[in-house]
């Protein structure tokens, strides 16, 4: 409601619905924090009303994962929410493949791509369809000679890598302006390209943490803002705005560019 159909209804004119949209999202989004909030677990508990009856807790990647990307932990305390995302107790339900981009989305955005790559080498590389027919089954587990999928829609490792590794993300709708936020952890070469309705971003990155060398093309016509940690020194204009925690922001000059990651 507030994140997608109120914008939708501003692009088509309606703002009468849009604000119907928002105020009525926010009331929902108060009515969650009241009865799933647990400000003892500093998380979002989904069996929260029915604990005593149950009695363990039960929480879901989704809902944590879904709270990480649109701040809706009251305070911004996602502390608690990032360490079950990246832990995965017993307690916590774990999405089936196609759905696991949302955790993974939610690590990136407070900087653990880390725990992603991890888990795209550990948890995703490792499935029986990859290794034996270069597929993505439908759920982690897919046992020989049965109605297990072997071959499904989760993409996840795909445009993770783009969006949260390389961090190429539109800030504007059509690419007009595009947010490039790399956060590699230990790789040490990454390639693609992007294409966006404006043309081809491509992003080159070689070198290990603390000596890693990017080099970036955009599309003319296309913003382009770097997100990089604070204690990278880069020469170019600072936007003040919002930005990661612990991170600046950097309007691009010109649509290629190479510089050298020194701390990150």
């Amino acid at each position: 409601l507030r994140h997608a159909l109120a914008p939708l209804c501003e692009a088509m004119d309606d703002a009468a619905l849009a604000e119907q949209c928002e105020q009525l999202g926010r009331r929902i989004q108060a009515a969650t924090v009241r009865k799933f909030w647990s400000p003892r677990h500093g998380l979002y508990v989904n069996n929260l009303p029915w604990l005593e009856e149950e009695g363990g807790v039960r929480m879901c990647d989704r809902s944590l994962a879904t709270a990480i990307l649109f701040d809706q932990c009251p305070g911004g305390n996602t502390r608690n929410a990032l360490q079950a995302l990246i832990g995965c107790p017993p307690e916590l339900g774990f999405s089936y493949p196609a759905n696991a981009g949302w955790r993974l989305w939610a690590l990136a955005k407070e900087g653990r791509t880390d725990v992603v790559l991890k888990d795209l080498r550990e948890r995703w590389a490792t499935m029986n369809s990859v290794i034996l027919n270069n597929t993505l089954q439908e759920n982690w587990s897919a046992p020989f000679d049965t109605g297990a999928q072997w071959s499904h829609c989760p993409v996840a490792p795909v445009y993770v890598l783009f969006m949260s590794v390389a961090g190429i993300q539109p800030l504007e709708p059509g690419f007009q302006r595009c947010e490039i936020r790399p956060q590699l952890a230990d790789l040490e070469e990454l390639n693609l390209t992007a294409y966006t309705v404006l043309g081809s971003i491509v992003f080159h990155s070689q070198g290990k943490p603390g000596n890693r060398r990017i080099t970036l093309s955009l599309p003319e016509g296309m913003q382009g803002e770097l997100v990089l940690a604070q204690s990278e020194k880069i020469d170019l204009p600072l936007i003040n705005q919002d930005q990661p925690i612990g991170c600046a922001r950097y309007r691009m000059t010109a649509n290629e560019l190479a510089f050298t990651l020194l701390n990150s």
